[in-house]
Formats: structure tokens, C-alpha cells, sequence
């Protein structure tokens, strides 16, 4: 008895147990927080969109044409993440450049009365789709191992027929 001390803390293959199952565990949820992030990446993409036609439109009411890139759309006293405010003639339109929340946002305006802004991930750019939105405020999607066409819609009128009948 005269050696013996009681022992205080783990034992390093204790440790090492615990460093494992931490890790396994880890390894084993990463593709689902990827997914994860992603969907809900793609779904802030498509809001975002939504949002600046929304506000294209209320600069096309209040100006009589739409915006030519996104510093101007969001009007003074406002910071965007903005990368190219646009305002040069690069090829027969302006253009502009941001990027926000996982997307690279690009606003093209060919004419006064015709826009469209592109939303293109920053990440797994091959397997992710782009979506699109023009002054028509049809949202597409297009790349990606998705599914490529429009994104929503609007619903088909309903059929005066079956109302007529269930009278």
C-alpha cells in the first residue's frame, strides 16, 4: 500500500476510444450536412432571384426601365456584396457581378426593358444547377445532374366543368 496512488484521468487508449468514435461519427454525418447546406443554398438562390425581380420591377414603375446592375437596383445609402457595380459597355450591355450565401448572382441588362440574372454556385459547380431569372420572372434551371426547365409556376385555371358538376 505504501506505492500506490490513485490514478486521476483517462488512460490514453481511453482517450483514443473516445477520439475514434468522435471521428466515425463525424465521417458519418458530413454528407448529410453537405446535402443539406446545399438544398438550402439552392432554395436561398431561387428566393433571391424572386426578390430581385421584385425589385426590378419597382425600379422599372419608378424609373421606366430596369436597373442596370445590382448597385443601382439597391440604391444609394445600401451596401451589397458587389464585385463589378457594372456601368461599362463590355460587349453590348452592363453588367454586374455578386456574390452571396454559396452563389455567384450575374445581372445582365441588354436593353432598358429586357434583364436577366443568373445565380451559378460557388461550389461542385458540375453537379449543381444554375438558375435563371429574366424580366418575364419565369425562374429556370438548367446543368447540374438535375432536372433542367422552369422552376414553379403558375397553376393551370381550374375546370369550370367539375365545379358545374359537383353542383
Amino acid at each position: 500500500m505504501n506505492g500506490w496512488r490513485k490514478q486521476r484521468g483517462f488512460s490514453l487508449p481511453e482517450v483514443m476510444v473516445v477520439l475514434a468514435i468522435i471521428m466515425l461519427l463525424t465521417v458519418l454525418a458530413m454528407p448529410r450536412y453537405r446535402k443539406a447546406k446545399q438544398v438550402a443554398e439552392d432554395a436561398s438562390a431561387q428566393v433571391n432571384l424572386k426578390s430581385v425581380h421584385t425589385a426590378q420591377e419597382a425600379h422599372r414603375i419608378s424609373h421606366g426601365e430596369y436597373a442596370p446592375n445590382f448597385t443601382v437596383l439597391a440604391g444609394t445609402g445600401r451596401s451589397l456584396p458587389v464585385l463589378d457595380g457594372g456601368g461599362g459597355d463590355s460587349g453590348g450591355g452592363d453588367t454586374s457581378v455578386m456574390v452571396y450565401h454559396g452563389f455567384i448572382y450575374r445581372m445582365n441588362r441588354t436593353l432598358p426593358d429586357e434583364y436577366t440574372v443568373t445565380a451559378e454556385p460557388v461550389e461542385d459547380r458540375d453537379s449543381r444547377p444554375r438558375y435563371s431569372i429574366n424580366q418575364t420572372g419565369a425562374l429556370s434551371a438548367s446543368g447540374g445532374s438535375g432536372s433542367s426547365g422552369p422552376i414553379g409556376g403558375t397553376k393551370p385555371p381550374p375546370d369550370k366543368k367539375k365545379d358545374e358538376d359537383k353542383k
